[in-house]
């Protein structure tokens, strides 16, 4: 008599999804290789549409040929088609069901903050799970109120990773979890213009952040760069009451510094509050221009210039341009900055400002 059994990854992951249709009340759950090797959306989802019988008809040019090289782009007619495709395909593909119920819950971090508790543990290749020891969940509102038999079922479906990072990109200490962000190190070659112009940072209550930013100019290179923090989640009422952000920038032309700076704000700290620092406001910026000169003339276009809201200033320095904001929300200082910024970008590159499209996401 002989016992067969199956090993490997494959056999580990289906058994793990097995596991999970009892959570979501389903029959079948499956993985993304099993999803890729579908031949289309049809054969996984199992609907009966016929994109063919229901899209308008290719156009035409002037002399009748389909397959004319202005006709084959898709007209507002076709787009709208795909869309009503699109809606039609959701709602037969999304099985109607109650709504679930929702679960509200806090998660503290901390070096084995979460000894002798219970959570989940999170797998799969794409996220690097966070030990169980070093997090706490807690249950909020009514589920607060549950015995611990029932709050340890709901916490045994609850896990923690971090999502296409890595084991040396984070480190857990006893006052919660520090994130190593890659450093931007920027080069710019003789007669180019660099413009660094990122989304606002917003820094949590109780973060440990680290930013750090390095640009290393050649010969008449210029750099044109912004950078814009929130401190909490101010719209919710959160303040920036615990923990620490820490940032440098270092500017050098041809291998010596121009501009050198380093921060530090504490969580309910001083500064928050003094004149000298944010002055009680959530929101700091600053943006700098690094050329060979900075002639008068755009010294004074950039002081003939004042935000909408909160207080702004500028000041000049050997090679650097610098404007500093700070104010209650990141919109009115962007606003502020773009206006500087295309008081400078035509004399020094001879375009008009382009705003990133990632600013509007």
């Amino acid at each position: 008599r002989f016992d067969y059994s199956v090993l490997g990854d494959a056999v580990n992951l289906a058994s793990r999804l097995e596991g999970q249709t009892k959570g979501y009340g389903v029959l079948t759950i499956i993985g993304s290789e099993t999803a890729k090797r579908a031949s289309d959306a049809f054969d996984l989802l199992e609907l009966d549409i016929d994109f063919g019988r229901t899209l308008p008809e290719d156009g035409k040019s002037k002399r009748g040929f389909s397959n004319d090289g202005t006709t084959l782009l898709s007209s507002s007619l076709h787009l709208e088609t795909f869309r009503q495709i699109a809606r039609e395909a959701l709602e037969r593909a999304i099985a109607p069901a109650e709504r679930p119920e929702v679960t509200r819950y806090r998660v503290d971090f901390g070096s084995g903050i979460g000894k002798g508790k219970v959570a989940a543990r999170t797998g799969g290749y794409q996220s690097v799970p966070l030990g169980t020891n070093d997090f706490a969940i807690a249950l909020m509102g009514d589920h607060a109120s549950l015995s611990k038999k029932k709050q340890d079922a709901i916490r045994r479906k609850m896990s923690i990773g971090l999502r296409g990072s890595d084991r040396e990109r984070f480190q857990v200490v006893d006052e919660g979890i520090v994130l190593f962000s890659a450093v931007p190190h920027i080069e710019i070659a003789p007669g180019a213009l660099c413009e660094w112009m990122p989304q606002e940072s917003i820094v949590f209550d109780r973060a440990l952040a680290r930013l750090e930013t390095r640009i290393e100019m050649t010969g008449d290179a210029m750099f044109i760069g912004m950078e814009m923090v929130r401190f909490g989640r101010s719209a919710s009422g959160e303040r920036f009451t615990a923990g620490d952000f820490r940032s440098s920038i270092r500017i050098s032309r041809d291998g010596r510094p121009v501009w050198l700076e380093r921060s530090r704000i504490d969580g309910g700290g001083r500064l928050l509050e003094a004149g000298a620092g944010l002055a009680g406001w959530p929101v700091s910026g600053t943006l700098i221009a690094a050329m060979p000169v900075v002639d008068d003339e755009v010294l004074e276009a950039w002081r003939g210039v004042a935000p909408i809201e909160g207080d702004g200033a500028v000041t000049r320095l050997p090679g650097v341009l610098l404007a500093r904001f700070r104010g209650s929300s990141c919109e009115a200082g962007r606003e502020w900055f773009v206006k500087l910024w295309s008081e400078i970008r035509p004399r020094v590159a001879g375009v008009p400002v382009t705003v990133p499209r990632i600013w509007n996401t």
